[in-house]
C-alpha cells in the first residue's frame, strides 16, 4: 500500500482592502479560531495566526492536494463572509486583492 508523508509548512499574509484597520483585537482571535477551521475543512491545519488591524500572518499545514492559491482564496473568501455575517464592522468587509506566502 502506497504512503504518502508531506509536511508542507507555509507563511501566509495579507491584508484587508485599502490597509483599512478592520480587524479589531476584541474579535481577532474569533477569527483566527474560524480560519482554524475553514483551514481543517480544506486539509489543511492552522499552526499559528496573528496580526494587527489591517492585516493577518498565518503559519499553515497545507495539504499537497491543493493548490496554494486554492487553500489561501478559501480562507479569504469565508473569513470575509463570516466577518460581514457576524457583522463585525459598520461597512462591507473584503480582503485586498492577493497575498504573500513564503
Amino acid at each position: 500500500m502506497p504512503s504518502t508523508h508531506h509536511g508542507i509548512l507555509i507563511h501566509v499574509v495579507f491584508s484587508t482592502k485599502q490597509r483599512f484597520p478592520a480587524l479589531h483585537a476584541s474579535w481577532r482571535d474569533d477569527l483566527y479560531a474560524v480560519m482554524g477551521g475553514i483551514a481543517r475543512d480544506h486539509g489543511a491545519t492552522l499552526l499559528r495566526a496573528g496580526g494587527v488591524e489591517d492585516h493577518v500572518h498565518l503559519l499553515l499545514k497545507v495539504h499537497p492536494s491543493y493548490a496554494i492559491a486554492a487553500t489561501v482564496q478559501r480562507l479569504k473568501a469565508n473569513s470575509s463572509n463570516w466577518i460581514n455575517n457576524e457583522r463585525k464592522i459598520d461597512a462591507r468587509f473584503s480582503w485586498q486583492r492577493g497575498y504573500g506566502a513564503f
